[in-house]
């Protein structure tokens, strides 16, 4: 904690104990930017709210840390607050997204794209750990003319396609944030766990004092310049009890469904989550489609039907539709969040849903046993927008406070939005390090 003594009622701190960078977060964001601003010459601090999980990996553990939020229309939104933030429940996904957007805004990320995806090891998923499941979809959809291709994907090598990506990977065979946090940590970063960052104020000295709950009690931390990091749900909430009252707005969380069929005497295997992705609606109708199965959910359709029922979870195949939706949803400041289902959003859905009937009946499936998931929320983004909240070098109307995660974007990504946040980070550090 730092150091603070008063004299004549005015506090001071000791200029040790005051930090060059304080990071709130330790996703895609806050890692990359603790890696990139550490070194010798200058002083970070990455504020964290949640736990560094050591033992990652299975059903069991992904539920301790995974963290739903319902929306007040009933939405359910998923992140992960832990060391590496959401990256830890991911589907190791690598595609960028709204390069065009914020290209109009001033921002040209291309650079940092290519560095993030040589870093990462961005490659589309080998064809060997391709199932028949995503094999029967590829063939078929060629035939018919759409453009389903192998998922560009953050692997390492040794990966053998358990599927468990998004319980977290406990053999580390796919790029997190926890990569670049040990690096920063390497480089002198320091990290401070259970840090529930509150409030950020900018002191008459110039000094933030970054007030954090933790077990209990209040603490203060103190820097030069504080980046937040926290995702677009927890960073408008930060911002708004810090005085900026634009943030909490235009909230859009990539909305998602699966739609699943069953293929009579098939047999599929496990195989990566999101193994081969059609990007090609994406742009024009607002949608993409990747092949993704929720086992859980398709046990529970078969527990639902006659006990006669003939299939089994191996004879099914689920593909994802994930939308563009309609920035609508609100973040408020006692933290409730308001997302609901615009008619826009539901005929998106609709258009997606006859494309993926169509190669699911072409591929032979039992068309009396169709059906569709709920509507989720995955990839909450915009509540800080880069032309409403930040500007084109993602600093806040308070001089010497930035924001860096999915808030920031200006537009719905209605993709995968790791890589890209990857980018901003690294471009913020290259301005930051060049202002010090």
């Amino acid at each position: 904690m730092s150091f603070i003594y008063k004299i004549s009622h005015i506090s001071y701190v000791a200029m040790e104990n005051i930090y060059d960078f304080i990071v709130v977060g330790s996703g895609a964001g806050g890692a990359t930017l603790a890696r990139e601003l550490s070194g010798s010459v200058r002083s970070v601090l990455v504020l964290e709210r949640g736990v560094m999980e050591v033992d990652v990996g299975g059903k069991k553990n992904f539920s301790r840390y995974v963290d739903i939020v319902k929306s007040l229309e009933g939405i359910n939104i998923m992140r992960s607050i832990m060391a590496g933030g959401t990256t830890m429940i991911s589907a190791g996904c690598s595609v960028r997204c709204i390069e065009k957007e914020l290209l109009k805004k001033g921002i040209d990320i291309s650079a940092e794209l290519l560095e993030a995806e040589g870093e990462v090891g961005n490659a589309p998923l080998h064809e060997n750990l391709i199932s028949e499941r995503s094999k029967t979809i590829l063939k078929v959809s060629k035939d018919m003319g759409y453009s389903f291709a192998p998922m560009p994907k953050c692997y390492k090598d040794g990966c053998d396609g358990c599927g468990l990506c998004m319980t977290g990977c406990g053999r580390e065979l796919k790029w997190t944030a926890l990569d670049y946090l040990g690096e920063a940590m390497e480089n002198g970063a320091s990290i401070e766990y259970g840090a529930d960052v509150k409030r950020v104020d900018k002191r008459n000295d110039g000094i933030f004092e970054v007030e954090v709950s933790r077990e209990g009690k209040d603490e203060s931390f103190f820097g030069k310049r504080v980046i937040l990091c926290a995702g677009a749900l927890e960073t408008p909430l930060i911002l708004l009890r810090s005085g900026i009252e634009d943030a909490g707005t235009n909230l859009s969380v990539d909305l998602l469904r699966h739609i699943y069929c069953f293929i009579p005497d098939s047999d599929f295997k496990t195989e990566p989550p999101m193994s081969i992705v059609d990007t090609e609606f994406h742009e024009d109708k607002g949608f993409m489609l990747a092949t993704n199965i929720n086992l859980s959910v398709v046990k529970k359709y078969i527990d639902s039907q006659d006990k006669e029922f003939p299939y089994g979870v191996n004879n099914s195949i689920g593909i994802m539709v994930k939308i563009s939706d309609c920035p609508n949803g609100r973040v408020f400041p006692n933290g409730a969040v308001s997302k609901d289902v615009d008619s826009c959003d539901l005929m998106k859905f609709e258009e997606a849903f006859e494309i993926v009937k169509r190669i699911f009946l072409a591929a032979g499936a039992d068309p009396v046993h169709i059906f569709e998931s709920h509507i989720n929320g995955a990839h909450p983004a915009g509540t800080a927008a880069i032309g409403t909240v930040v500007d084109e070098d993602l600093m806040t109307k308070t001089q010497g406070l930035y924001v860096c995660d999915a808030s920031v974007f200006p537009a719905v990504p209605g993709l995968p939005t790791i890589i890209t946040i990857v980018a901003l980070a690294k471009r913020l550090g290259k301005h930051l390090k060049s202002k010090v």
